[in-house]
C-alpha cells in the first residue's frame, strides 16, 4: 500500500508540476511520464477507481485510503460487503459483486450467503452491480461463457438462447 500511495502522490505532483508550467512558460518544462499522466484523472476525481477487496476490513481499508488519497472508489469483488454495508453507504461506494455464483468462504455460512448478497445490499440502499463472470476467470473462453449463459448472461460469441432452447427451422427440436 506505501508503494501505491508514493505512486499516487508522485503523480500528484507531477500534475501540480504541469499545471505550474501550463500558467508561467518561463518555469522549467517538467519531463513527460506516461505512467504519472495516466493516474491524473483518477487523482482530479474525473474517473473511479477500482479497488479489489473481498473481506470486511479489506474493504474498510481500501474506502479509507481511496478517501485518503481523494479518489472515488469502486469495491471489486465484496464478498463480505453486506457486514459493512452502512460504512459503504455512508462513504457514498459502490460495489461490483463478483462471487454471487460462489460457495460462502465460511463453513457455517448458509448456501445461498453470496448469492443474496446483491439484495442486501440493495437493501441497505448501497449502489452495486453484478459482475458478468468471477473475477479471475481461470477456465476456458467456453467453460467461462457457459457460466455466464446459465446466470443471465450472453455467450462470448453473440447473444441468444441457451442451445436446447434454440429450435430447429424445421421445427424439429
Amino acid at each position: 500500500m506505501d508503494s501505491l500511495r508514493a505512486l499516487l502522490h508522485d503523480a500528484d505532483a507531477y500534475g501540480k508540476a504541469h499545471a505550474a508550467y501550463a500558467k508561467d512558460k518561463s518555469l522549467p518544462r517538467p519531463a513527460r511520464d506516461v505512467v504519472l499522466e495516466s493516474m491524473l484523472p483518477a487523482l482530479n476525481g474525473q474517473m473511479p477507481v477500482i479497488l479489489v477487496a473481498d473481506r470486511a476490513n479489506d474493504i474498510r481499508d481500501a474506502v479509507t485510503f481511496a478517501e485518503e488519497m481523494k479518489l472515488k472508489p469502486i469495491i471489486m469483488g465484496g464478498e463480505q460487503a453486506v457486514a459493512v454495508a452502512p460504512f459503504l453507504k455512508q462513504h457514498n461506494v459502490p460495489v461490483i459483486v463478483s462471487s454471487v455464483m460462489h460457495l460462502p468462504s465460511r463453513e457455517d455460512d448458509p448456501y445461498d450467503a453470496n448469492f443474496s448478497t446483491p439484495a442486501k445490499l440493495a437493501a441497505a440502499g448501497v449502489q452495486f452491480w453484478r459482475s458478468p463472470e468471477p473475477v479471475g476467470c481461470t477456465s476456458s473462453v467456453s467453460s467461462c461463457s457457459r457460466d455466464r449463459r446459465h446466470t443471465g448472461g450472453t455467450e462470448g460469441t453473440g447473444s441468444g438462447p441457451h442451445p436446447r432452447q434454440r429450435h430447429h427451422p424445421e421445427g424439429r427440436p
